[in-house]
């Protein structure tokens, strides 16, 4: 069960115009064939297309759990995340790093299930966390600046600042111990702000953006409105590009559309706008270090809609509208 299961699905029931992954441009028999884990040529095919289009590489959500009752293992996904260390994999020179998605999954409706799946940040918790990564971070294919790994926490306010001190200790003594010079930490800066730590803000903020519609019992974030009230901090935060949004798919099953939110008024010279406005940004920045970092919110993230891999109705249309409005400017 994916993401593509359920884009499937929801497409073959409704009929929705819905974007899907390109069977011609990537090596794919069928829809149902996107498969990270089995499907070998996919990620090499991936790596590909960011090589020719200038991009630096894969944030990778890194599912890692102290507890967690369906596999008794920490580590959910990791066959997927260890396709990008495969010593046949040829990366071109891009690198990837993780970005801890560490909100817990216990009773969670949108899960569907009432399993325990959880974290706690207990001391020995941080250590084992950080003894897993160090693997991670010593491969070559792994981002280092200034020959210090990069590593995102995508939910800080689930740690208190007693617990995020402590990890952050943790991961720069044990990055140390392994011939780095500490280790970058960034946070996601959404309704949180801790002092010593650098930042990053993430987009669509669609469960709490105040103009949201709601057009036929549906949320929906009109982008243009969306666009127009974003204002880019005037600091160093890693800042992130979006061109659309829409999470029934990933709410078809099981049956939670009552929560799920789409994305209207998609326009070329809308994206164009929020493209501009980033890279402003960006402009004056001397440091060439952790912050000149752009997200692009998302690779495949099928399940709603956040997808500049191409697609079977757009082909390259996203990269290309990058490479000519982001990378030109």
């Amino acid at each position: 069960m994916t993401d593509i299961t359920s884009l499937n699905q929801l497409i073959n029931l409704t009929q929705e115009d819905l974007e899907t992954p390109s069977t011609t441009l990537l090596p794919l028999k069928n829809m149902l064939d996107y498969d990270l884990v089995n499907n070998k040529e996919l990620i090499q095919r991936q790596i590909d297309i960011i090589s020719d289009y200038n991009i630096g590489g894969f944030a990778i959500y890194y599912y890692w759990f102290s507890e967690n009752s369906i596999t008794n293992k920490n580590m959910i996904f990791e066959k997927v995340i260890n396709q990008f260390f495969d010593s046949n994999l040829n990366m071109k020179g891009r690198k990837v790093f993780l970005v801890w998605a560490n909100t817990p999954w216990n009773n969670n409706k949108f899960f569907g299930n009432s399993n325990s799946i959880n974290n706690t940040y207990e001391t020995q918790f941080l250590i084992d966390n950080a003894n897993n990564l160090i693997n991670y971070f010593k491969h070559d294919n792994y981002l280092k600046i200034d020959n210090k790994p990069v590593f995102f926490i995508h939910h800080p306010l689930l740690l208190n600042d007693k617990e995020l001190t402590k990890f952050s200790e943790i991961l720069n003594k044990k990055c140390i111990e392994n011939n780095f010079d500490g280790i970058h930490i960034s946070l996601n800066a959404l309704r949180c702000r801790r002092k010593n730590f650098n930042h990053y803000n993430i987009h669509p903020d669609y469960k709490f953006f105040d103009n949201k519609d709601i057009i036929d019992g549906q949320f929906c974030i009109d982008y243009k409105k969306y666009k127009d009230k974003l204002k880019v901090p005037n600091n160093l935060d890693i800042n992130c590009l979006f061109f659309d949004f829409n999470s029934r798919a990933r709410l078809f099953k099981p049956d939670r559309l009552e929560s799920s939110h789409k994305t209207i008024n998609k326009f070329e010279e809308y994206y164009i706008d929020f493209m501009k406005e980033i890279v402003k940004s960006y402009k004056n920045r001397k440091d060439e270090g952790l912050n000149k970092i752009l997200l692009i919110n998302a690779w495949n993230e099928w399940g709603e809609r956040m997808c500049v891999e191409p697609s079977e109705q757009k082909g390259f249309y996203y990269l290309d509208l990058i490479k000519k409005h982001l990378f030109n400017n």
